[in-house]
């Protein structure tokens, strides 16, 4: 869990390198091309088609799509909570990156413009949405951390990120 920038995708791919386990990266699920929004219930059915398996890691904040499906499977939560600066500039960076490179997101044909730098609606503005989401996801976290603190790592730098994964041995 974590807001837009605040590093799920290149984490979750350290700890699934880390741990010699499968990794599905949710967007890749539910975006098709043209940024057309795979069926809810689809989506939700490759998911947890996906997590039948042993051992997995899952990328994404869906709770909205997943809500408590997972719980079941799901060993540990790991909540990435930067502060906003540093996930909105690292938003804003990985838009320029990839909008010069014209970056393939999810091998649908969908790649991010520099323009969307300047809209002003959320949706639109990766930067104002993350923004947005950090605190609506210490809202959501600290409570869902609270229940079950054994279930939960909550990370709030690069540095304890790096730790974190670094301390990880596979089973």
């Amino acid at each position: 869990m974590g807001a837009s920038g605040s590093g799920k995708t290149t984490t979750s791919r350290a700890i699934a390198e880390r741990l010699g386990y499968p990794l599905l990266e949710i967007d890749s699920v539910y975006w098709l091309p043209e940024w057309t929004q795979r069926d809810r219930p689809e989506t939700r059915r490759l998911v947890l088609e996906f997590a039948e398996q042993p051992r997995w890691v899952i990328d994404g904040n869906y709770s909205g799509l997943l809500g408590d499906s997972l719980d079941g499977r799901t060993d540990l939560y790991v909540w990435l909570d930067l502060p906003r600066w540093r996930t909105c500039s690292a938003v804003a960076r990985r838009t320029v990156r990839r909008s010069r490179t014209k970056e393939d997101l999810w091998d649908t044909g969908n790649t991010e413009t520099l323009g969307s730098l300047f809209k002003r609606k959320p949706l639109d503005n990766l930067v104002i949405w993350s923004w947005q989401q950090v605190p609506r996801y210490r809202k959501r976290g600290a409570p869902l951390m609270a229940a079950e603190p054994s279930r939960w790592v909550r990370l709030r730098s690069r540095r304890e990120i790096s730790r974190f994964v670094q301390s990880l041995s596979a089973p």
